[in-house]
């Protein structure tokens, strides 16, 4: 897949590189690259979030060049994004679905996350990273990775903020103030519950006064 090469050069990597992002071998990378097997939609997925580019980029649904000009472009405009109602930084906190006004945002960062929001963060498990009155981009997903800050929605409505782990043990909630303990729910749990990935967040915001 010719993207797939581009990109690769244009982030100045090797094939081994994201040989070794994919957990395959290089032959086995560069046998997707020149077209010999056809690479799988999980693996188009990594090495989107990796290159932090659309995944129409690498597969050729886009056109790359603009794609490319626009990725380096350095945005000046602004535009407004709402801000929706507020998330506690516990597990007990609820996501009221109200818009409580809007907040200034480059038009770069929503080009590149359509539909992303902002949310207030009141709650301290996620201290020293994120503390009690800061705010949130977030941009809305069900696709996150290990290691990711997601918005995970609990019994249908209530909410946290957490680093994430997935992995055959289900997902695992991971708060950063070791005062708060990590919780893990089982495939089982996650489908029952439900758990759900609402959102990635990609930008906090503090305020110093």
């Amino acid at each position: 897949m010719e993207s797939l090469r581009q990109i690769r050069k244009l982030k100045n990597k090797s094939q081994q590189d994201i040989a070794n992002v994919l957990g395959m071998s290089r032959p086995m990378y560069s046998a997707y690259e020149s077209g010999r097997f056809k690479i799988s939609d999980e693996n188009i997925a990594k090495l989107a979030e990796y290159y932090d580019v659309p995944v129409d980029v690498l597969t050729g649904k886009v056109d790359l060049k603009k794609t490319i000009k626009d990725l380096e472009v350095v945005e000046t405009s602004t535009t407004q994004i709402p801000v929706v109602g507020h998330i506690r930084a516990g597990y007990d906190g609820i996501a009221e679905q109200i818009i409580e006004g809007y907040v200034e945002i480059e038009e770069s960062i929503t080009k590149r996350f359509p539909g992303c929001f902002a949310l207030n963060i009141y709650g301290n498990s996620m201290e020293p990273e994120i503390h009690s009155g800061d705010r949130v981009i977030v941009y809305p997903t069900t696709c996150v990775k290990t290691g990711d800050v997601a918005i995970i929605c609990l019994n249908g409505d209530e909410a946290t903020i957490k680093r994430v782990r997935i992995d055959e043990d289900g997902i695992t909630i991971i708060p950063t103030n070791p005062r708060y303990s990590s919780i893990t729910y089982t495939p089982e749990e996650v489908k029952s519950l439900p758990v759900i990935i609402c959102g990635r967040v990609i930008q906090v915001r503090h305020d110093y006064f």
